[in-house]
């Protein structure tokens, strides 16, 4: 078998058909300047950070179950097997809770793709950079800490939201476009109540920035937050 570039290596784990599975994950950097993580069937118990002097591309620990971890060009996939968000959302299986702790290579520029849902996410990307961000499936109780952009960064968060809180630099502008209703809506200083249609909103000079976060959220949204 070859084994291809940019491996994951495991303390106690070996290759199997181009997937990993083990408790430790590190995935080497070698110069990479564009990634896509991608979390291919629901996410739950996931805190992901940008590590200011983290030297691997990808570096984790799991606790409870052990996903399968492949590397294909410019992609890290994360899959946990036969699992969806409804089990991710009943917290147990097995009498254990699963939970994922990774840190981000902070040179690369990440583009942060999450099928099937997440549920309890946390996100730190101040020390790095983000091309992008996309949750389909729905969130919940999801808390996003986001970087400086150097472009217009798309966030999309399909199949709605409940208890989503949003972070960014108080001089990145941000554009807000939530359809499906809302309930309990808050930007910055501006604080909104319940709502049955769609609604946009932009910070201070959001139009006419070349650098900001354009954020675009179907499905409905209860509890957001988006603030400096």
């Amino acid at each position: 078998m070859t084994t291809p570039s940019h491996a994951p290596t495991f303390p106690s784990g070996h290759p199997f058909d181009d997937t990993w599975f083990a408790p430790e994950l590190v995935v080497p950097y070698e110069g990479q300047e564009r990634m896509r993580l991608h979390f291919g069937k629901g996410i739950s118990n996931l805190t992901l950070r940008a590590g200011a002097g983290e030297t691997a591309l990808v570096r984790g620990h799991f606790d409870g179950l052990f996903p399968s971890v492949s590397v294909a060009g410019d992609e890290v996939s994360i899959r946990y097997r036969r699992l969806g968000i409804a089990d991710w959302l009943g917290g147990v299986l097995r009498g254990e809770e699963a939970s994922a702790n990774l840190v981000l290579h902070p040179g690369v520029i990440w583009e942060l793709v999450f099928r099937g849902g997440a549920s309890r996410l946390e996100v730190d990307l101040r020390d790095g950079r983000l091309a992008g961000l996309e949750i389909s499936g729905g969130a919940s109780d999801v808390r996003l800490t986001l970087p400086a952009p150097d472009a217009v960064v798309p966030l999309r968060i399909r199949g709605g939201a409940s208890e989503l809180a949003i972070r960014r630099p108080a001089n990145a502008p941000v554009g807000v476009q939530v359809r499906g209703g809302i309930c309990c809506f808050q930007l910055d200083s501006r604080h909104i109540g319940a709502i049955g249609g769609p609604i946009s909103l932009e910070s201070d000079g959001w139009s006419a920035a070349a650098a900001r976060y354009d954020l675009q959220l179907t499905g409905g949204a209860s509890g957001l937050c988006v603030a400096s």
